[in-house]
């Protein structure tokens, strides 16, 4: 038996949103759950401006306030543990809405859209679709099953055999 030369592939470790939430403030997670919302960076910064300034950074121009927050964002932005942290609420906003997601695939599919209805029966276990089934294991045992009898000739009839020497090209030429 050979053994499995593939490497399995490495899985991601899973991080719990309340260890990524440790690591973060108040403000922080606030951002990360708009993030998560699908709002825009600019979206973002109006909203939350006064939390994320300095005192010195709040007494400034409307225009200025919004240049340092907009920095502050981008720069929690690049943090790898920010960008986890959007994803992790993205999951949860996305498994909290997956009821609705069904229904509306469901409405499509009952209105006339076949993408949408092929989806929800694979979904629901009642289709599969072409190049995805599971092929079928064929065993053809032929133990046990009887030779087959020779035919014999009907008395009176002589079967003549002759013998037949293939000639071959040697080295002396055709046929020596």
């Amino acid at each position: 038996m050979e053994a499995n030369l593939a490497v399995p592939a490495k899985q991601a470790e899973k991080v719990s949103p309340t260890d990524l939430e440790s690591s973060f403030d108040r403000v922080e997670r606030a951002a990360a759950e708009l993030y998560a919302k699908g709002w825009s960076r600019g979206s973002v910064a109006r909203k939350m401006e006064p939390h994320l300034l300095t005192v010195p950074q709040s007494r400034m121009k409307p225009t200025r306030r919004r240049v340092f927050a907009m920095k502050k964002l981008r720069r929690l932005e690049r943090r790898k543990d920010f960008r986890d942290l959007i994803y992790q609420y993205a999951l949860e906003i996305t498994d909290s809405k997956s009821g609705a997601i069904l229904k509306g695939i469901t409405d499509r599919a009952v209105r006339g859209r076949v993408d949408a209805a092929k989806f929800a029966l694979e979904l629901a276990g009642r289709y599969t679709p072409k190049g995805h089934d599971t092929p079928t294991a064929v065993t053809i045992a032929i133990n046990g099953v009887p030779r087959p009898m020779a035919i014999a000739a009907p008395p009176g009839d002589v079967i003549e055999a002759t013998e037949y020497v293939e000639e071959t090209d040697g080295p002396d030429g055709p046929g020596l």
